[in-house]
């Protein structure tokens, strides 16, 4: 993967009109809001979610091949904006929620959730499958 801190931000078009003594600037291209473009927000989420580098760490990393970025900058591209996100794990819980909702996994969370009044983390360990795989042969 190669960084190019030049290349972070496109560059805008700028038109002027002699006959209507205007200037127009071209907007950025699909992507690009604030002061970063999709290639570092998407690295951002990479490097964090992914590799499970700490926030300061994606942060040196950045600054370590030129990007100028501060710590509260990446957590600001880790927060916020998020909704996209959002919205689609919302509609894989909905996609599959009529799935887990009748399956026996559900089902003895609830029992165990009626004998002790909640659903504690014991129980659900509880839950657990039984088999076990064969033991491995050489």
């Amino acid at each position: 993967m190669a960084v190019d801190p030049a290349r972070l931000l496109p560059d805008k078009e700028k038109f002027y009109s002699p006959s209507q003594h205007t200037t127009s600037l071209a907007s950025l291209p699909q992507g690009y809001s604030g002061q970063f473009g999709p290639g570092i927000k998407s690295l951002v989420l990479v490097l964090y979610f992914g590799a499970q580098m700490s926030e300061p760490k994606v942060a040196e990393l950045l600054r370590s091949v030129g990007v100028q970025i501060s710590d509260g900058q990446v957590s600001n591209l880790l927060i916020k904006g998020q909704a996209p996100f959002h919205a689609e794990k919302e509609a894989l819980y909905q996609a599959g929620w009529p799935a887990v909702r009748g399956s026996i996994w559900m089902t003895r969370a609830r029992e165990s959730a009626g004998r002790t009044g909640t659903a504690t983390s014991s129980a659900i360990r509880s839950i657990r499958p039984t088999s076990r795989l064969p033991p491995r042969t050489a």
